[in-house]
């Protein structure tokens, strides 16, 4: 359980946090998008109750989710939101690999030398 706390206590969170935020940008984005395509249609859907009958991208969760950002709450304005989480994940990505690349370059050369020796790649 020890093991388990310190694993996710450092960089391994924030990649997995990263990660998850750079999908959920990724798919607000597009329900965004198609919202403006399918709007007419969803609103009817939702209006009659048939939220299966949506015909957005990403399905009845895209059409929920870009009918409650951009009709109820923050209009066009919701694209913001989608693209700082985009923002968010690509700056946790790089964070990330940043800190995988000081560790493979500190290592020295000899040791990478005698590691290709014994067929280590």
């Amino acid at each position: 359980m020890r093991m388990l706390r310190e694993a996710w206590r450092g960089e391994m969170l924030r990649f997995v946090i990263g990660l998850l935020v750079l999908v959920y940008g990724f798919i607000m984005l597009i329900s965004f998008t198609s919202h403006f395509v399918t709007g007419i249609k969803e609103q009817t859907a939702f209006e009659s109750g048939e939220i299966d009958k949506a015909q957005n991208v990403c399905g009845s969760l895209g059409a929920y989710t870009a009918n409650y950002f951009m009709d109820q709450c923050f209009g066009v304005f919701a694209y913001l939101i989608a693209i700082f989480a985009l923002a968010l994940g690509i700056n946790s990505g790089a964070y990330v690999s940043e800190i995988i690349r000081g560790g493979l370059m500190a290592v020295d050369p000899g040791q990478m030398e005698a590691g290709r020796s014994l067929g280590l790649n």
